[in-house]
């Protein structure tokens, strides 16, 4: 809690190391976003000063109420200086990144610094006058370090490095008082670390001679780092190299190439500590880091040698080399995709293609050498592909570039002499994995294979094998015995059981009625009757269907006698008659299942041929249910489309097993293929692969397109940037013509009112012009 009423002697602790860094690294500075920090500064010390009632001014001027030590009365009044120092030092540094399109920036850049240095020195003396031993020190090695950074900007590299080792001096007696707390040793310790490049750089520009090998130890330490400092350090280490008066000479394809220009000197000198540092980089980042500082200055020196061609392509050789390092430093890195190191190892293959040709007239080792490390990289690259491949369940295109990979892996282990042993072993290595992922290709293919076949018999069960209760072998195929060890018998083994029987009606039109006419009671007077009943139960179908025989039949179909129980005794004979059908389909259907792969079509034939006859009855039923009494005529009505239902219903399964064998046929054709092919260069693979490359080399040109748009786009910018500059330097131009010529800025605002208030009057005018018109239209109108 803060008292009301503070005591004169009373001290203040203020802990700015970290303060500031927490600010920094929650608001901004974590990416280098100077901006928002600089924004943030603004509001907290808004805030500070609304709470602490020592405001600023008001909305019309600026009235600062000065800072003095008898005005601190509390702990957060000596935050407003270092803000205040913070949110000016952010402005500056905001100021020096935009400096790169405008340099007069810089001005204002060098006039935020020095306002930050005198409130960091404010803040000195509050906490000299207020603060603990702590602060003290704190705020002496704050004021150190901003004034050593205004120096440093200002170039006055003897002054800078006083104020930047009193800093670290100052730091690194913080870090060793703080042992008690580690998180407030590792604060200032870090800082030291950061003002450590500056002093060295100051030291270099001084004339300290062992600064170099300290700017080259920066430079490996920068990785990662600030961009601006690495480049800085470059271009130190340049004009190093260019101080050198010794000729050099490059060895290229056997002959020595003297280089004495001094800027090739230097580019020389470049490329050979670039590749020294690579050398004794411990890290891959760090070696990318310095292998993609060797590409882009290479790619600048085959432009700087166009007058030396021996030189030039020794330059390019150089880059190339680089290029296929730090591509293989990307690809040894975890976590990328197949597809992804396809690509890397494509672009490797095309950098020895290029190598290839620029090293024509070498020697046959040389080419030897670029011919066996070709077939090396493209076997990884169709191995990278092959796991693509069988990642999407393609295993054809799989087993061909597995394929294509082991006859290049054959090829650059047949050129022992022109790999070194770690490719040699590398090469030996992929071949192993490239024949180990073609096993497991085969397996997947026969898998794949093996368990469409089950699913297609899943769900059919030998009935002989559920009465028998056989454990030993599985439901769904006979054929496969089971491995697992069987605890109980399944399927359970077939028991009585004691139920009450009943019985629904839903498959009636299966059940065979046997024939009871001879149990009917005859009647005296209904003798001819039943003697007709019993002719006609006793005649054959088609002697029925053709009205009776004899005379009598003649006479009595004639005089329409018996006619009802003649049509009822026909339709249940068709009923009959049709279930037998239904019967024989469903035999046939089983034959067509259980019949080898030759006699299928056969049995196929005739089952449609049973299923047709089937259609058929069907529709002679629906003719003899339309002529029976309405009394009886819903219920057959019922039984008929039971038995149209079954017609479809055996159609359907019929379709299905067709289906199925045509299904089987084709797995069985294209395994066939698979195990029996031996996947030679064809034409078929040759074009998925060329497409493959084809589409990808499309993906680069497009990649290339969309960059050089971007480049246009960021030129276009710039160019808006540069007219939007110049048309502010016209209209100061113009306001310093009219000062010269006496108008005031008081006739200025006069002017542009006098434009606005024409213009009110031209529209007013305008509008009563036109109302007038309307009124002359519609009174002669």
């Amino acid at each position: 809690m803060e008292s009301a009423v503070p005591d004169a002697n009373q001290t203040f602790s203020l802990d700015i190391l970290a303060t500031v860094r927490d600010a920094q690294q929650q608001h901004g500075l974590r990416h280098g976003d100077y901006q928002r920090y600089r924004q943030y500064c603004s509001r907290r010390l808004a805030r500070l000063r609304k709470s602490l009632k020592l405001p600023a001014g008001d909305r019309r001027k600026v009235h600062r109420k000065p800072l003095t030590p008898e005005a601190i009365k509390f702990d957060r009044c000596l935050q407003i200086p270092l803000f205040e120092a913070e949110r000016l030092w952010a402005y500056a540094m905001q100021l020096k990144s935009e400096a790169n399109t405008d340099q007069r920036k810089k001005f204002s850049q060098f006039s935020k610094l020095k306002k930050a240095a005198q409130h960091a020195n404010l803040l000195e003396t509050l906490c000299a006058a207020k603060a603990d031993a702590k602060t003290k020190l704190e705020a002496q090695a704050y004021l150190a370090a901003m004034q050593g950074t205004l120096l440093f900007e200002l170039e006055k590299w003897p002054e800078a490095g006083a104020h930047l080792q009193g800093a670290v001096d100052l730091y690194t007696s913080l870090a060793g008082a703080a042992h008690q707390l580690p998180e407030d040793a590792a604060v200032y310790t870090a800082k030291a670390d950061e003002l450590r490049p500056q002093l060295r750089y100051c030291a270099y520009n001084i004339g300290d001679a062992t600064a170099v090998e300290d700017l080259r130890a920066m430079r490996l330490r920068q990785i990662g780092g600030d961009d601006g400092a690495s480049d800085e350090i470059d271009s130190l280490l340049a004009q190093t190299r260019s101080d050198s008066r010794a000729v050099c000479e490059v060895v290229w394809q056997g002959e020595t190439v003297l280089v004495r220009p001094p800027k090739l000197r230097a580019l020389v000198a470049a490329l050979e500590e670039l590749r020294l540092e690579a050398d004794k980089a411990e890290t891959d980042e760090a070696q990318i880091s310095i292998q993609e500082s060797l590409i882009k200055r290479a790619g600048e020196g085959v432009r700087e040698a166009q007058s030396e061609p021996r030189l030039q392509a020794w330059v390019a050789h150089t880059k190339l080399r680089a290029t296929i390092r730090r591509n293989l430093l990307l690809a040894a890195g975890s976590g990328r995709k197949p597809t992804e190191l396809a690509r890397l190892y494509e672009a490797v293959t095309q950098t020895l293609a290029d190598l290839q040709q620029l090293c024509q007239a070498g020697d046959r080792a040389t080419q030897a050498e670029l011919a066996a490390q070709l077939a090396l990289y493209r076997a990884h690259k169709c191995h990278q592909l092959s796991r693509a491949h069988f990642a999407a369940k393609r295993l054809p295109e799989c087993l061909a570039l597995l394929q294509r990979c082991l006859r290049y892996c054959k090829q650059a282990r047949d050129a022992r002499g022109a790999l070194t042993a770690e490719e040699q072993e590398a090469a030996e290595e992929l071949a192993r994995k490239a024949e180990g992922d073609q096993y497991s290709c085969r397996a997947a293919a026969l898998l794949s294979t093996e368990d469409a076949n089950v699913g297609e018999t899943d769900g059919q069960f030998d009935f002989a094998e559920l009465q028998a209760g056989a454990s030993s072998k599985s439901t769904s195929s006979s054929k496969r015995q089971t491995a697992v060890p069987q605890l109980i018998t399944l399927p359970p083994e077939f028991v009585p059981t004691p139920a009450k029987p009943i019985f629904f009606d839903l498959a009636l039109n299966h059940v065979q009625c046997p024939d009871l006419t001879d149990k009917l009671p005859r009647e005296a007077k209904g003798g001819k009757a039943a003697a007709a009943s019993t002719a006609a139960a006793t005649a054959t179908p088609a002697a029925q269907s053709g009205g009776g025989g004899g005379i009598s039949g003649f006479v009595k179909g004639w005089l329409s006698w018996d006619k009802k129980e003649a049509r009822q005794m026909s339709i249940d004979q068709q009923f009959q008659q049709t279930s037998r059908l239904i019967r024989e389909i469903e035999a046939a259907l089983q034959r067509v299942e259980q019949s080898p792969q030759d006699a299928a079509p056969t049995a196929e034939r005739e089952a449609q041929c049973l299923i047709d006859r089937f259609c058929s009855e069907c529709d002679r039923l629906d003719i003899l249910v339309g002529k029976q009494p309405a009394v009886r005529r819903q219920q057959a009505k019922l039984r008929a489309d039971q038995f149209r239902y079954d017609c479809q219903h055996l159609q359907a399964s019929l379709r299905q097993l067709q289906h199925r064998r045509v299904a089987r046929e084709n797995e069985e054709r294209e395994r066939e293929a698979l195990l029996r092919t031996s996947f030679t260069p064809n034409d078929s693979t040759s074009v998925l692969i060329d497409r493959s490359l084809a589409h990808n080399d499309s993906l680069n040109t497009a990649n290339k397109r969309v960059d050089d748009m971007l480049a246009q786009g960021r030129s276009v910018l710039d160019n808006l940037g540069d007219q939007r500059a110049m048309l502010k330097r016209a209209h100061r131009g113009m306001l310093g013509v009219l000062n010269t010529l006496g108008l005031s800025g008081t006739l200025m605002r006069l002017i542009e009112r006098r434009g606005s208030q024409d213009k009110a009057l031209f529209f007013v005018g305008c509008f009563v012009t036109l109302l007038i018109m309307f009124l002359v239209w519609r009174h002669y109108s």
